[in-house]
């Protein structure tokens, strides 16, 4: 019923923390799943509070340290209650997740920052973690021996690298940087506190003239950093972890109407199905050094089935249906549970461990076993198979009563999507 709906999502509404954005607390995750479902359903219920929680934090993000603001790209969580100080391990899942959330983002509003920030963060992804037609799985942390050395800045290495007192005093003031550091030891991480609106009134020049010379000091910081020793690459890339990224360049693609962003995403969906998709041994999991390893996951085959849909809706090429169809009848008959709807972790052809696990609930993303029944939903209804449909369903009953009582609402976002 439509009271459950209402329930759950003011059960999140009432978590948001309306200053800063995201959900209250410390550390603080961007939980880009539950903001995709409340952007959805605040839509659905005409729920204004939900839309604008998702909105507020779409903005605080962006604001905060947790986006990289020379380069673009999100890192996995921030230390702080105002998205400050990042934990700055980049990883491709967490861009791609929150890709695809500021491209739903854009389509609700049209927000052009939430445009800036879609291209930033796939320019970031192609320049730091793009192999030939897939990509690698995340960025260190560390670099020179210290967590976050690459994105630090002192006062006096900004001095030195912003020549220009007037470009010097906008930047500063701009990415919140400070004589004695916004951070420790006198060390500054770039932020994004003032609009140019702001610049504008304190310093007394147009708007030209302070985008001129933003754009001049980010290109002038770029510069320098990309003259310091880059932290490290992990260069093997998971196949669920490309799907996401299928799925965010998808979204981009629609969202913005660029053309390089859907050949990108159908140019690593046919990679992955040339590359790490067998007809005899099924799907790979792993891809480093030229050669596929390791059978895939629910996960794996539940991303990738997605992904392949989206590419479907990117490009009504029927290839894509037919491709997730094949991928869908080897979960049906690998993963299935004698006594239930839902699905194994693993494969029966893998070697098994004592017990296999059935993971039901969201992580930071979204379970495996819901974007199955979400596949099997849309599968079914594109392909008009009823037995698809039927299984979905069951698979939403079956976590039915757990939705209601919604005890923990962040790991059920992706069952109430479905």
């Amino acid at each position: 019923p439509i009271s459950d709906f209402q329930k759950f999502t003011a059960n999140l509404v009432s978590r948001i923390d309306w200053t800063n954005g995201g959900f209250t607390g410390a550390p603080k995750f961007p939980m880009p799943v539950v903001l995709q479902y409340l952007l959805s359903t605040g839509h659905l219920l005409q729920d204004s509070q939900a839309i604008q929680g998702v909105l507020l934090s779409l903005d605080r993000m962006a604001e905060g340290g947790i986006y990289d603001q020379l380069e673009g790209g999100f890192a996995r969580y921030s230390v702080d209650e105002q998205w400050r100080i990042p934990h700055f391990e980049k990883m491709l899942y967490d861009n791609a997740l929150l890709i695809q959330l500021y491209a739903q983002g854009y389509k609700y509003n049209h927000d052009p920052n939430y445009a800036r920030i879609i291209r930033e963060s796939i320019d970031f992804v192609f320049a730091h973690l793009a192999g030939e037609n897939y990509f690698y799985s995340s960025m260190d942390a560390d670099s020179e021996g210290g967590e976050g050395t690459y994105y630090q800045w002192k006062w006096s290495e900004l001095q030195a690298g912003l020549r220009d007192a007037t470009v010097f005093s906008l930047a500063t003031a701009y990415y919140g940087a400070k004589p004695t550091g916004n951070w420790e030891l006198g060390k500054n991480i770039l932020q994004a506190p003032r609009s140019l609106t702001d610049l504008e009134s304190k310093f007394g020049k147009d708007s030209l003239a302070i985008i001129t010379a933003m754009a001049e000091a980010r290109d002038q910081l770029k510069s320098i950093r990309s003259q310091r020793p880059a932290p490290a690459i992990d260069a093997k890339a998971i196949t669920s972890w490309n799907a996401l990224m299928i799925i965010a360049l998808s979204e981009s693609a629609q969202a913005l109407g660029n053309h390089a962003y859907r050949t990108a995403a159908l140019a690593t969906g046919e990679f992955i199905w040339n590359n790490l998709y067998d007809k005899h041994e099924g799907l790979h999991r792993i891809f480093i050094r030229e050669h596929s390893q390791g059978p895939a996951h629910l996960e794996d085959y539940a991303y990738l089935i997605r992904a392949y849909i989206s590419l479907y809706e990117l490009s009504f090429e029927k290839i894509w249906l037919e491709r997730a169809q094949t991928l869908t009848k080897e979960v049906l008959k690998h993963f299935g549970v004698n006594d239930s709807p839902l699905f194994y972790s693993t494969s029966d052809l893998q070697d098994q461990l004592i017990v296999r696990a059935i993971q039901w609930q969201d992580e930071i993303m979204p379970t495996p076993n819901a974007v199955m029944g979400q596949n099997l939903f849309m599968l079914g209804s594109l392909l008009d198979i009823d037995a698809y449909r039927d299984h979905s369903a069951q698979m939403a009953n079956a976590v039915n009563p757990y939705l209601v009582k919604a005890e923990d609402p962040f790991s059920l976002a992706s069952w109430m999507t479905l």
